[in-house]
């Protein structure tokens, strides 16, 4: 008689290699010196370079608003003092609250001028 070919197989191991170990954390080895050495001097170099970049942001922003403080500046000693007496009324009616804050404020500040002086 011939044998069957209808009859299930068994299943085929199929083998596979043992999982690789877990490599070793950082935190189980000491770094050395000259790996210490290395990470401070890249961390100093990347907080040099944000430095850097902050301080150039900074130079522009201050030089742009020099730049508008001279041109007021310059305004306001072309102007004459009547049309500058006469700005502040008109700016006093729109908004007399804001007007009334700025001139305590500036009362302030010369008062502890003042103050400061003797």
């Amino acid at each position: 008689m011939e044998a069957s070919t209808n009859q299930p197989r068994a299943p085929q191991e199929q083998h596979q290699p043992p999982p690789a170990p877990p490599a070793p954390l950082e935190l189980d080895r000491e770094p050395g010196p000259a790996q210490v050495a290395a990470a401070l001097s890249q961390t100093a170099h990347d907080y040099g370079q944000k430095i850097s970049e902050v301080a150039s942001q900074a130079k522009d922003y201050v030089s742009d608003k020099v730049s508008v403080v001279g041109d007021k500046f310059k305004e306001l000693q072309n102007a004459d003092l009547g049309e500058l007496a006469e700005n502040a009324k008109e700016y006093a009616r729109q908004k007399p609250g804001q007007a009334l804050l700025i001139s305590a404020a500036a009362g302030l500040l010369l008062g502890l001028i003042i103050r400061g002086r003797r």
